[in-house]
C-alpha cells in the first residue's frame, strides 16, 4: 500500500477492477475489496465513489458470480453491510475489504415447513417446544407473494422475514416489513409479543 497525496492507494489488476458508476462526476472515489474466500482469485476490486450506495456494489457482484440474491451476506467488520449506506458513513479508507459470506453461515435457523390448515396453504416456522404460536398474514405487492405463517410469540421476526424473501425471491436488505396499523418498520430482531401482535395480523 502506498501514500498517494496524503491519501492511501491500493493496488489492484486490471482485470479485477470494477469501476462504478457515480452521479456526480467530482465525487471522492474510494477503492474496496470484495472478498469471498481465502483465495486471491476470489476477490474483487470496486472503485466507486465515496457517496454511492452499496447497493450497487451488492447488485453488481451477484451478477458478476451469477450467485443467487438471497443466497450471500455482505459484512464489514463483522456486521451486517447495509444497502442503503455510503463508504463515507462508515469511514472507509482505501484498501478496506468488505467480506462476502454464504447467508447460511451467517444465519443458523432450521427449515420452515408448509403445512394446509383449514385447506389455506400455511408456512410454520420453527419454535420452542411450549412457545405459544399466532398466526400472521404477510401481503406483498402482487397477487401471488401473500403469505401466511405460524410463528412463535416470541421467535425473532427476522424468521418470517428471511422465509418470505426466499420464497419471492427478493434480496432481505432491500425489503421493508411494516405492521398495517403503523408506519415505521419492524425490527427484525423483535417478536410479536414484543409488538403486541394478535393472531391474525397483517404485516
Amino acid at each position: 500500500m502506498d501514500t498517494n497525496g496524503g491519501q492511501r492507494v491500493t493496488a489492484a489488476t486490471e482485470s479485477t477492477l470494477i469501476t462504478l458508476s457515480s452521479n456526480r462526476k467530482d465525487e471522492k472515489r474510494i477503492l474496496l475489496k470484495v472478498q469471498s474466500g481465502s483465495e486471491e482469485a476470489e476477490h474483487l476490486h470496486y472503485w466507486m465513489g465515496r457517496n454511492t450506495p452499496f447497493s450497487k456494489l451488492m447488485l453488481n457482484y451477484i451478477q458478476r458470480l451469477c450467485v443467487p440474491l438471497n443466497s450471500v451476506r455482505f459484512l464489514f467488520d463483522g456486521s451486517a453491510l447495509n444497502p442503503y449506506s455510503v463508504p463515507s458513513e462508515l469511514q472507509l479508507e482505501d484498501g478496506d475489504s468488505i467480506d462476502v459470506i454464504r447467508r447460511d453461515e451467517y444465519i443458523s435457523g432450521s427449515e420452515s415447513t408448509l403445512i394446509f390448515l383449514h385447506d389455506v396453504p400455511t408456512i410454520s416456522l420453527p419454535h420452542a417446544k411450549y412457545e405459544r404460536v399466532i398466526r400472521l398474514e404477510v401481503l406483498g405487492l402482487e397477487n401471488d407473494s401473500d403469505f401466511v405463517y405460524l410463528i412463535g410469540i416470541n421467535t425473532p421476526l427476522r424468521h418470517l422475514m428471511l422465509d418470505y424473501c426466499d420464497r419471492t425471491a427478493q434480496v432481505f436488505e432491500f425489503m421493508r416489513f411494516r405492521l398495517s396499523f403503523r408506519f415505521s418498520d419492524i425490527d427484525p430482531n423483535k417478536t410479536a409479543d414484543d409488538l403486541n401482535m394478535s393472531n391474525g395480523a397483517t404485516i
